[in-house]
């Protein structure tokens, strides 16, 4: 998912000149393991959803509302400041709320992994907590996904890109 996000933010800055804003929530301060062209701007929310997983269920689930509230905040604000012409979506954490946001801006929903990675729903060696974490997951994000204005991604029966209208 990065090498793609950054051969593309690369491609259509230094190639294309747009003005191209990676939005990032993890490791403010960490270096990019792959290079970001200097043209290309990051704005990075140091929210550190990544952290929250050594934690009891508890406090992962306190933590997760918190920093997701947050984000939403940021990403509205921040997307609203940038007015940009197209917002392209990782489909994470921003696929339920992306397309409320008044930036007058199409969005786009790209996925860099196939969908059975991490929702094998009829895997027995998997333990019945994974079944139902993605069938959970599934409730939740295929309704954003529904709402996206147009979806890229792999279609694995054809193994190439394939675009699709929200």
């Amino acid at each position: 998912m990065e090498r793609v996000l950054t051969l593309k933010a690369n491609y259509l800055a230094d190639e294309f000149g747009y003005d191209v804003t990676v939005i990032l929530t993890e490791e403010k301060d960490k270096p990019f393991y792959y290079p970001l062209s200097p043209k290309v701007k990051t704005i990075n929310f140091d929210l550190n959803f990544d952290r929250m997983y050594g934690l009891p269920l508890h406090r992962r689930l306190v933590y997760y509302r918190k920093r997701l509230r947050k984000f939403k905040k940021l990403l509205t604000s921040t997307l609203c400041e940038l007015k940009p012409d197209i917002t392209v979506s990782l489909l994470r954490r921003d696929i339920n709320f992306l397309n409320t946001v008044p930036d007058g801006s199409v969005k786009i929903g790209e996925i860099h992994f196939n969908r059975s990675n991490y929702r094998d729903f009829n895997n027995r060696m998997l333990p019945v907590s994974f079944g139902m974490r993605s069938k959970i997951l599934e409730r939740a994000v295929d309704p954003g996904v529904e709402k996206i204005e147009k979806i890229r991604g792999v279609d694995p029966r054809r193994r190439g890109a394939v675009d699709g209208v929200g």
